[in-house]
């Protein structure tokens, strides 16, 4: 896994397209390259953010 930088542990690998990257949120989602989002978002890749999931009743 390759760090997003020195400081961020590696908490969640993601696949990027220049192999795997390291996202620094603990069970993150997998959004694309080099993007990631906390558990419980979902990725909004258009605007390459990630959008709170709404509750189910």
């Amino acid at each position: 896994c390759v760090y997003y930088n020195d400081n961020n542990p590696c908490s969640t690998c993601c696949q990027s397209a220049s192999g795997w990257a390291c996202c620094p949120y603990e069970q993150a989602v997998c959004c694309g390259d080099r993007f990631c989002c906390p558990q419980g978002y979902v990725c909004d890749g258009a605007l390459r953010e990630c959008v709170k999931k709404p509750r189910l009743n």
